[in-house]
């Protein structure tokens, strides 16, 4: 007497199934991958790679790599030596045009605006470094560059930051 599974009509086909696994294999991978870059801080929630530093030798920048959109993040300008009478940081670029400023800390005695971006400028009694700490929301999405500027006549330094929806 057959069994069940043997009266079953099944047909085989090898090279879908072959298909099928490289396919799986595949998703397997890529899924391993997102989940790295994610640890990694390319998901804009934070992690080792998450923020980087740039600058020349007279003031540095901090800034987000990676962010996510309409949620606070920030930026820190180190001047490394801010002389009297005032300091002035300027930012330009596509990011904070598009961006809520929360706050800046310390309190700027002036700001400006104008076609080339914003200036913050500081009172310094006496020479020493400066730390500027932008606080900010980024409204949409997508990759927008970044332009800081230390001083009147300074070099500016240029960034890349993606936004996440």
């Amino acid at each position: 007497m057959a069994t069940e599974h043997e009266r079953l009509e099944t047909s085989e086909d090898l090279s879908f199934e072959r298909r099928w696994r490289r396919l799986e294999r595949a998703a397997q991978v890529v899924g391993v991958a997102l989940v790295v870059l994610a640890i990694l801080g390319f998901s804009g929630a934070g992690g080792p790679l998450s923020r980087a530093t740039t600058g020349d030798a007279g003031f540095r920048v901090d800034y987000p790599r990676v962010m996510r959109q309409q949620t606070p993040e920030y930026l820190v300008v180190e001047l490394r030596r801010a002389t009297p009478p005032a300091a002035e940081v300027s930012f330009a670029g596509g990011l904070l045009r598009d961006a809520q400023i929360l706050s800046v800390q310390p309190e700027p005695d002036s700001v400006s605006s104008g076609g080339s971006g914003t200036t913050y400028r500081f009172a310094v009694s006496a020479p020493r470094s400066l730390r500027v700490v932008l606080r900010f929301e980024h409204r949409s999405w997508g990759a927008d560059d970044l332009v800081v500027r230390a001083g009147p006549g300074g070099a500016p330094v240029r960034a890349t930051v993606l936004v996440l929806p």
